[in-house]
C-alpha cells in the first residue's frame, strides 16, 4: 500500500548516493498524503545538510508540494542563503507554494535566464497578484523567453498591457 511504499522511500532519504535521495524526495513528494510525519523534518534536514545539490533541489521541491509550512525557517534560509542558485530558486519556489512569494519574485532578478524564466512561470501558476509589478519590469527583459514567460504569468494573473514597452522603466504599460 501507500503508506507502506512511502516508508521505504523515507528509508531511502538516507541513502549514501546523492542521486537515490534526491530521487526519494521526489517520489515521498507524490505520496504526501502516506508519508510519516517525521517525513518533513527529515526533509528539512537534507535541505539544511545534504552535500548534493540535486538532493537539496528535490528537498525543497517536495516541501513545497507537501505544503509543510512547518519547513518555512529552513526554506527561507536556503532561499537566501544557498551556496547553488538552483537551491536557492526550489526554496523560492517551496515558499511561494505556501503563500510566501517574496523571495520567489526576487528570482525575476537573477543572473541566470533560466531561473528567471522559472520564476515567472511559477509566478503565473500560483496566480500571484503582488507579482503584477515585477513581472511587468520583467517584460523588458534581454532574453525572449523570460519576457515570453512574463507576458504568460501575466495573462495567467488577468493582467493584460496597454501600449508598447520599449524599456524597463517606459511608463506605456499601466496596471489595470
Amino acid at each position: 500500500g501507500g503508506a507502506d511504499a512511502a516508508a521505504a522511500i523515507e528509508r531511502s532519504l538516507g541513502d549514501i548516493g546523492g542521486p537515490v535521495r534526491a530521487q526519494a524526495a521526489r517520489e515521498l513528494a507524490q505520496l504526501k498524503e502516506h508519508a510519516s510525519g517525521e517525513a518533513p523534518s527529515t526533509l528539512v534536514a537534507m535541505l539544511a545538510n545534504d552535500p548534493d545539490t540535486n538532493a537539496r533541489v528535490s528537498a525543497a521541491s517536495a516541501l513545497g508540494i507537501m505544503r509543510a509550512s512547518a519547513a518555512s525557517g529552513q526554506l527561507r534560509s536556503s532561499a537566501e542563503a544557498d551556496p547553488e542558485e538552483r537551491v536557492r530558486f526550489a526554496a523560492a519556489q517551496a515558499l511561494a507554494g505556501i503563500g510566501e512569494t517574496g523571495l520567489l519574485i526576487e528570482q525575476l532578478e537573477s543572473d541566470d535566464t533560466t531561473i528567471r524564466h522559472d520564476a515567472a512561470v511559477a509566478l503565473g501558476e500560483l496566480v500571484a497578484n503582488e507579482a503584477v509589478d515585477p513581472l511587468i519590469k520583467a517584460l523588458g527583459d534581454s532574453y525572449a523567453t523570460v519576457r515570453a514567460a512574463a507576458m504568460q504569468a501575466l495573462a495567467a494573473i488577468g493582467w493584460t498591457p496597454v501600449g508598447v514597452k520599449r524599456a524597463p522603466e517606459d511608463a506605456r504599460y499601466s496596471r489595470w
